[in-house]
């Protein structure tokens, strides 16, 4: 055993001293150490403490597993980072990213914990109280709301940075943002994103912006037998206007005029279209102005709206597609629906773990992408079809545009009615075009390489981390 690993092994002794009595391990444990110790000791090998002060082995097994004074400052720098996972929604693809984070971190020597959250986000891990760590990350968890009984935050008895990370539009996430710690900071996917959460979150400490990143598939050399393919979901969005109807009762057409005004702007996203629809109520006399805070919460009231938008353009790209001939593979049980009845092109295979789609992208020639209005955004769909040598075909975003070339790297559409009509022959002729199809995903494949991997995307993280931690002076 190396002084490292023994300075390692001391500190994880202390730290976990309590699991270590309760498994009747502890004595054991300690014993070894302390011959370990000795042995050291005889070779005249100090420990070199994080200060640069030098100890005797033993002494600093027991500075470690005393939890004093000593024992403060290496946990300090020696302290893990904490891991959330969650309700496993979309069959566990935020969960899987967890896992992805935590293997890369420990590939670079970080200790890490995960912590499996109650899904009713009430009972609490009393365990965590009153601990230390570098960080503390969740995707879309509602724990960095909850309290306990002196009406305090949770996870203000944890100390450390905690990390929000929001693959959706952060107005969603209202409730929490504006009910959290202190020391709560967001990772988004989208640059405007982030310009949302500094306007109309003001409680959050700090925004940045890291995509998730990409995965390839494990299995290599798989045949291209799927010409088209979407990995996504469809929901057929007339099932939500009943409710539709309810709020445009509530609020004079509320709901409708900002689906009217996401339709006519495509181009736009969500806060501009719903700035756009204010702007012309206040003109008309219907409505007066709104604060920061009633904008944002007016946001998070019209989710039904949002979830209509995105299913109309999601359903009309799919049918301009279908209606030119192609066809189409999708996966779920959700494109079984009337609406699709008529096209035999619509190949519906069973659900998909997030595993087995990146062996759907592999065996595709292109991968369709739709972004949730992500107008700023890179998601990891875009990252596994890259990192799985087929060819995007998406609507653009600024991030795609700033590190992607259309018609060289990937085939871009705005969602403009021209452009989605053009895009089954923007297709077709890249199908037809076995050798510039490669090309193009072999173009992309390279860059997604130097920019989209979960191990990229965990140094990002680590950098944000080190950061929060001098902010914090943890």
């Amino acid at each position: 055993m190396t002084p490292n690993e023994f300075m390692e092994q001391c500190y994880l002794l202390g730290r976990y001293l309590e699991f270590y009595q309760d498994e009747n391990i502890f004595k054991d444990t300690a014993n070894s150490l302390i011959e370990e110790g000795l042995r050291l000791k005889n070779e005249n090998i100090n420990i070199v403490l994080s200060n640069g002060e030098r100890i005797d082995p033993v002494d600093y097994l027991f500075h470690m597993t005393s939890r004093d004074k000593i024992y403060d400052s290496e946990d300090k720098v020696r302290c893990p980072i904490l891991l959330y996972t969650s309700d496993p929604i979309c069959y566990g693809i935020l969960n899987s990213f967890i896992y992805k984070i935590a293997s890369e971190l420990d590939k670079r020597g970080f200790l890490t914990e995960i912590f499996d959250l109650p899904t009713d986000g009430v009972s609490h891990p009393e365990r965590l109280l009153n601990r230390r760590f570098k960080a503390v990350i969740g995707f879309h968890t509602k724990f960095f709301s909850s309290k306990i009984n002196d009406g305090k935050y949770f996870n203000d008895y944890i100390y450390g940075p905690k990390f929000l990370i929001i693959l959706d539009h952060p107005g969603t996430f209202y409730e929490i943002l504006t009910d959290c710690p202190d020391d709560l900071y967001v990772i988004t996917l989208d640059e405007n994103y982030k310009n949302y959460v500094d306007k109309y979150f003001p409680k959050v400490k700090k925004t940045f912006v890291i995509p998730p990143g990409g995965t390839e598939c494990t299995e290599t050399n798989l045949e291209k037998d799927i010409p088209l393919s979407f990995v996504g979901t469809y929901r057929n969005y007339r099932q939500w206007l009943p409710a539709l109807q309810k709020l445009d009762d509530e609020n004079k057409g509320l709901g409708s005029e900002f689906i009217e005004a996401a339709e006519q702007h495509p181009d736009l996203t969500f806060e501009e279209d719903l700035h756009l629809v204010i702007a012309n109520r206040i003109k008309r006399g219907d409505m007066s102005a709104v604060t920061n805070n009633k904008f944002a919460k007016l946001f998070f009231d019209l989710s039904i709206p949002r979830g209509i938008i995105l299913s109309k353009i999601r359903e009309k790209i799919i049918l301009t597609l279908l209606k030119s001939g192609l066809t189409l593979h999708v996966y779920g049980d959700c494109w079984k629906s009337p609406i699709f009845e008529e096209y035999e092109n619509l190949i519906v295979h069973p659900e998909l773990t997030p595993e087995e789609s990146l062996k759907v992208f592999a065996r595709s020639k292109v991968s369709l992408n739709i972004m949730s209005w992500h107008k700023a955004g890179m998601t990891e769909r875009l990252s596994n079809i890259m990192l799985n040598h087929s060819l995007v075909a998406t609507d653009e975003s600024a991030y795609l545009r700033s590190n992607y070339q259309d018609n060289e790297d990937i085939i871009m559409f705005k969602l403009s009615d021209s452009e989605i009509n053009s895009l089954p022959d923007r297709i077709k002729n890249i199908l037809s075009d076995d050798d510039n199809s490669q090309k193009m995903a072999e173009s992309t494949y390279q860059k997604a390489l130097k920019k989209e991997t979960w191990e990229i995307r965990t140094s990002e993280i680590l950098n944000i981390i080190e950061l929060t931690n001098k902010e914090c002076q943890l």
